[in-house]
Formats: C-alpha cells, structure tokens, sequence
C-alpha cells in the first residue's frame, strides 16, 4: 500500500503533488516536495516509515479520523496507561520487522514509537473487535511473561512448566492477530502491489477492510466466552461482508479495463480475499510471480517462516529441529543397546 496511497490521497481529496508535499511535516535536513512524492508514486523510491505514518493520517482524515479517536477513547478510557498496555501486549504477537515501521522506538524493546503507524493499527484491530459486539474493555488478553503457568506436582527449580494458562480473550486474540497479519501480506501481494491510479481509492478501501475479514472466520464459541453480543457480531459481519464483496466485485471489474495482462493475472478470484482460509491464503503469497521473484520459489514451510518469524522465533524453530534429531539418534541408539542386552548371547559379557 506505500505507492498506491499517494494516489489514493491524490485522487480522493483532489490535489496537486505539490499541495500534498506542503501538507507534510518538513525534516529538520531535508523537506519534502513534489519531486519526492513522484518517486514515492510511481515506487522508485521507498516511503520512509515516518512519511507512511503522516500519509496515513492524511488519507484517513476528517470525520473517519474523529470518529476513531473517539472510538478509541471510549476502549481506553482516556488512560495512556490502558493504551500502552494495548499497544504492547498486541507488539508481543505481531513481530513486526524492526526495520519497517517498528512500534519501538530506535528498535528499543518496551520503548513505544507513538509516532508508528502501527499504533493505528492496533487502535482499528480493537474498534473494530468493539464495533462487532465484543467487550474490549473487559478482555484479560496476556501475553508470555504475564500468562499462568501449570507445572508439574514434582517440578524441581530447573524444570519448565508443562503448560500455560490461556484466558478466553488470548483464545480470541491470538488467532484473530493472525489471520490479521495474514491478510495484510495477502492484501499487499495481491491488491495494493498494482500501482495504477485508477484503482487506487478501491486498493485502499479494500485494504481497510482487512480487519473485518479477519474476523469473518471466527468461531462463535470464542466469542460466546468472552461475552460477546452475537446478535450484534452476526449483524455486523453481515454488513461486513455485503460492503467488502461489493468493492472486491467493482475491484476485479476495474483491473480488466485500466491495468495490463503483464501487470496482473485477469483469471485470478479476488473473491478468496474473503472465502479461502488462512492456509491457502498464505500459499498464493508464495505463489504471486512477484513474490517469486524477490525470495524465489520456496516450499510453504520455509516461505512461511520467512515472511513470518523473526531472527528470534527463527533461531528457536532451529534449536527445536536439532533437538528433534538428536532425541530420534539417541532413540536409536537406546534402541540397539537394549537389544544387545535382551539378546542370550551377550548376557554373559
């Protein structure tokens, strides 16, 4: 969505490159102006995260922007400690690339960026949980360090415990993070990676729609157990879906009439945008010739974790992989010593 915002704004609220350059904060270096947003358009220069973050707030601007503070303000109570609650514990699951609009600040760990434009990320995730009949206020959502542990009635000090105690809301939260972050990648290879001004307002629109989405497929029995009006999440998601298949539908029409055959595949169903599940959605990501080219054509497994998982989660799988190997050589090898010691004629040595 980095290149296609700038036409968006451009095309929705009717200015010049020029006007947009103005309406930006200026760098203490360096000001932008039009030839920056040119390069930004037409993706030969990457948008800095700061400039993603102020593009944003322009694109959302007006009453759409008023009613979420609003909204917000309703969760949090006004508190900046309930918020920065939020905020981390949502940080804990999203792993964002700390290069790319890191909700840290200076990549410091706890230190929260306010000015990242996932802090609005997080805010829309929960309104948009409140708006479809969920208690947000009331949700015990953990993470790790914060979570019961269970363990075992002859644990020593050393030992791990043997498991951990989820709440309701992380049996809610977790997953519909997840599906998130999955839709997000789905959306940026499939939908907003196109950068043609005349689908540029449907782009973003559709791109906004991702946490709805993400809440289409969500089973009620977690929302019953967090106390969630179902009466109220079943009417929202069915005006949900009614206004997303609606811009999906306009969506595909304006692809075959202002974009070319080499620019995207005119058979491909943006409907699964909606239908297909978390699985399948992230197999056309590895699928998408232009992901292809970037990381090349990988196996799900691997593309999964490079989109995925961080350093950290990385190195873990790989520490598990090994220990996996090591216990199966030992298994083995247990194996044979025991059949050497139960056989007759080794007995005696």
């Amino acid at each position: 969505m980095e290149i296609n915002i700038i036409n968006y704004i451009l095309d929705k609220q009717k200015i010049t490159q020029e006007k947009l350059a103005a309406m930006l904060k200026k760098d203490k270096d360096k000001s932008v102006n039009k030839s920056t947003i040119s390069r930004w358009k037409n993706g030969s220069e990457k948008i800095p995260p700061h400039r993603l973050n102020e593009l944003n707030k322009i694109a959302r601007s007006g009453s759409f922007s008023d009613g979420h503070k609003k909204q917000w303000l309703e969760i949090t109570g006004g508190s900046k400690k309930v918020a920065d609650d939020w905020y981390f514990k949502f940080a804990e699951f999203i792993n964002i690339d700390h290069t790319i609009c890191s909700i840290w600040q200076d990549e410091r760990y706890g230190k929260i960026n306010y000015d990242s434009i996932w802090i609005e990320h997080i805010q829309r995730m929960l309104i948009t949980l409140s708006d479809a009949g969920i208690p947000v206020k009331d949700l015990n959502f953990t993470f790790d360090p914060t979570r019961e542990s269970i363990w075992a009635d002859d644990a020593g000090d050393h030992d791990l415990p043997i498991s951990e105690v989820h709440t309701p809301a992380d049996e809610l939260i977790i997953p519909y993070i997840e599906i998130y972050l999955n839709l997000r990648s789905w959306s940026a290879w499939h939908i907003t990676n196109i950068n043609n001004k005349n689908i540029a307002e449907l782009q973003y629109e559709l791109a906004l729609k991702v946490n709805e989405i993400a809440l289409y497929n969500i089973p009620l029995s977690k929302l019953k157990n967090v106390g969630a009006d179902l009466k109220v999440f079943k009417s929202y998601i069915k005006s949900s879906k009614h206004k997303t298949l609606e811009l999906i539908s306009q969506f595909s029409n304006k692809l075959k009439y202002h974009t070319l055959s080499s620019e995207v595949d005119e058979n491909f169903d943006y409907f699964r945008f909606v239908s297909n599940d978390n699985d399948s959605l992230r197999t056309d990501c590895f699928k998408h010739p232009a992901y292809i080219e970037k990381y090349g054509a990988q196996d799900s497994k691997k593309s999964n974790l490079d989109i995925f998982a961080d350093e950290v989660q990385q190195k873990i799988l790989d520490g598990i992989e090994n220990n996996e190997k090591l216990l199966k050589g030992n298994e083995k090898l247990l194996k044979e010593i025991l059949k050497k010691l139960n056989n007759p004629t080794n007995r005696g040595e």
